[in-house]
């Protein structure tokens, strides 16, 4: 429970209770001195178990630390998209096929931040920030000073526990509240909260100090609730962070059977020694964004989109580059769900989505469909992404408005956006072997192929298949069955 809910809770025990014949402002200072005696027993007591935690900690760092193997990253699967989209046939018709898919793939999840084991409300501090950075073009500032720069002082055991119970003294957890503060007012997913302790920590502490920096994050992850394992090579600390979702392109440790993902990429292989205490309550990292980021604005060069066969679906758009970047920045991973979960940011909504509800005003919602499925047809180019990076990688949706090129899992999981956000239908992903679609949940009963999820019709919406309706599926991939990724 929050300082605010209980100051809320003793105002109103107060106010319950029968006022003596008193100035209204000795009965205000009565109860403020009465909340602040409270919150002083109820801080005295937070401080009291995050330190009994903290000292644990210390304690399983200073005993010996266990040898385990590093498995090599799992690479990036090769690119999965047919060379070229599809054209569809202008002279073929519409089937009115039952697809069979083979699973489906529903690891939606409640979207909530961890929360510090022990509440870090500090009495009477006040955000007084005495050192910034940059993060993605926003300056940021934390109560870091040139006293709390602190060295380890040897790489063993002991060395580590002792920098440990300096960390967790008291004088940083102003630093953690900061970050906590931030992490707030940034709307900041896990891997944002990872990014900005990692821009933070970077610019802190004075070059040949990695380590250093290490320690502290592994600090400020645990105090705000996160899942942390650390390890060590001969000279250097290593972050280990436990993910539910697969991430491409970082080592892992398996313990017990769960991975815990390298941080450091010039580790790839070899051996780490790893000390594995535990913090109450700690939760994994999630690579779903449950909000978007809030970042600077720096506005890119405006590009220009038109649907072929709707050319009143024209539009100039531009993103966010800082977005952009911490995108770029993003893992790699095999659930296209965390992408389409993204959706698209509010800045790029505004230029849009006005003026495409514009555009099928008045439509029924298979006209709609149809009318924002030839737009992302038409309206952007295509290359496979080793033709344009070199290497596999989906979009989240603004990327997609701001590369020259996308693919068929880019334009899939824009429509899939559109369809949620200006229509209010359901909509599911289908994974082919080789190829990513859509499927749509109409409340109307609409022709053309289609599978059935529990009865449920979902007719097929395929962005790459140009010059195809709502209800046309590529007929290569009739020939196979898909993965239903359910979306949220």
């Amino acid at each position: 429970m929050t300082m605010k809910r209980l100051f809320i809770l003793v105002l109103i025990t107060l106010l319950s209770t029968e006022l003596p014949a008193q100035s209204f402002d000795a009965y205000r200072k009565r109860m403020m001195k009465d909340f602040s005696d409270y919150k002083e027993q109820k801080q005295d007591k937070f401080k009291e178990y995050r330190d009994k935690v903290n000292a644990d900690i210390a304690y399983y760092i200073a005993k010996p630390w266990e040898r385990h193997a590093v498995n090599p990253a799992v690479p990036a699967p090769g690119s999965p998209e047919p060379p070229v989209p599809e054209v569809k046939d202008p002279d073929s018709g519409t089937t009115d096929d039952l697809i069979p898919f083979e699973g489906i793939i529903d690891n939606l999840e409640t979207m909530l931040r961890p929360e510090p084991f022990a509440p870090v409300d500090i009495l009477g501090y006040v955000r007084t920030p005495s050192f910034t950075f940059d993060f993605y073009g926003m300056e940021c500032g934390v109560p870091l000073r040139k006293d709390l720069v602190f060295r380890l002082r040897g790489m063993d055991e002991k060395g580590i526990s002792d920098a440990w119970r300096t960390l967790s003294s008291g004088k940083y957890l102003p630093v953690v509240y900061e970050s906590l503060c931030w992490r707030e007012d940034l709307n900041l997913c896990d891997w944002g909260y990872i990014r900005f302790l990692d821009k933070m920590t970077k610019a802190f502490f004075p070059e040949g100090m990695s380590n250093e920096a290490t320690l502290l994050k592994v600090y400020i992850l645990t105090q705000s609730g996160y899942m942390v394992r650390l390890a060590r090579t001969e000279d250097s600390l290593v972050l280990l962070l436990p993910f539910k979702n697969l991430m491409y392109g970082f080592a892992y440790l398996n313990i017990q059977g769960c991975k815990y993902y390298v941080m450091d990429k010039t580790v790839s292989s070899g051996q780490l020694f790893m000390t594995n205490f535990v913090t109450p309550k700690e939760r994994m990292f999630s690579l779903r964004i449950h909000g978007e980021q809030i970042l600077a604005k720096k506005p890119s060069m405006p590009r220009f989109y038109a649907s072929k066969k709707y050319p009143e679906m024209s539009f100039r758009l531009s993103v966010n580059e800082n977005l952009v970047d911490f995108y770029n920045d993003y893992p790699l991973s095999n659930e296209w769900n965390v992408y389409s979960e993204a959706s698209l940011s509010r800045n790029v909504k505004d230029q849009l989505y006005p003026e495409l509800r514009k555009c099928i005003a008045g439509r029924d919602s298979y006209t709609a469909a149809n009318m924002l499925l030839n737009f992302v047809q038409t309206a952007f180019d295509y290359k496979t992404d080793t033709e344009q990076f070199g290497y596999e990688r989906a979009f989240f949706p603004d990327e997609t408005i701001f590369y020259p090129y996308s693919d068929c899992e880019d334009r899939a999981i824009l429509y899939s956006v559109l369809i949620r956000d200006l229509l209010g239908l359901d909509v599911v992903l289908l994974h082919y072997p080789l190829h990513l679609a859509t499927a749509v949940r109409f409340e109307m009963k609409v022709p053309g192929d289609h599978i059935a999820i529990d009865g449920v019709r979902y007719t097929v919406c395929d962005p790459t298949y140009i010059g195809g309706m709502v209800g046309n599926a590529m007929p290569k991939c009739k020939k196979v069955s898909a993965k239903v990724v359910k979306t949220q």
